[in-house]
Formats: structure tokens, C-alpha cells, sequence
């Protein structure tokens, strides 16, 4: 969470620091193998997928019915759809936006 001016959020726990840095070593690893860059591979589907199994890796539970394959494939994405329990409370409301709208699609 960034501050939005007003007030200064509460900062991260360490689960919290947890879960982005694995994001970041989840999209270092599967950017490469892409051949696309962090930045674009994290605005996709991939990126979402990633973004799942960080959170169900240090949280220790299947909080979101993800797989690997889904950080390489976009199929395997739009299969299983984006879980119904997604909350902007979760990740960012700008990722929200993107998920709403790959349901969609």
C-alpha cells in the first residue's frame, strides 16, 4: 500500500514482504523465459497467476485455485477464470480492473 497523501498506511507485515518479494522472483523467472520484460509479463494473466501462487505459497493455503502452467499460458488462464472471491482488498484496485475485465473476455 502507497500512502495517497492524506495518511501513511501501516506498514507491511512480514507475510506482506514475503508475498512481493516472491512475486518479483516469480516474474523475474518466467519474464525471462517469455522473452518479454518484468513490467510487461506482470500487467497479463501471467502476472496475475504469479501474484496467486505467492499469496498461496506463503500463506500456506489454496486461497486461489491457481497453477504454474498459468504463468506461461494464457489459455490455461481464461480455463479456470479468475476466482470469484477476488477483492480489490487483496491486491490493487488497478489489477482488480484488469482481472474484471479478463473475466470478460
Amino acid at each position: 500500500m502507497i500512502s495517497n497523501g492524506e495518511y501513511m498506511p501501516h506498514p507491511q507485515t512480514e507475510k506482506q514482504k514475503h508475498v512481493e518479494q516472491r512475486i518479483k522472483e516469480l516474474a523475474e523467472a518466467a519474464s525471462k523465459k517469455l522473452g518479454v520484460s518484468r513490467r510487461q509479463f506482470l500487467s497479463g494473466s501471467g502476472g496475475m497467476a504469479a501474484s496467486f501462487l505467492a499469496i498461496n505459497e506463503v500463506f500456506g493455503s489454496n486461497f486461489f485455485k491457481v497453477s504454474k502452467e498459468e504463468m506461461f499460458e494464457p489459455e490455461a488462464f481464461r480455463e479456470n477464470g479468475t476466482p470469484s472471491n477476488l477483492s480489490c482488498s487483496t491486491i490493487r484496485p488497478t489489477s482488480c480492473a484488469r482481472a474484471r475485465t479478463a473475466r470478460r473476455d
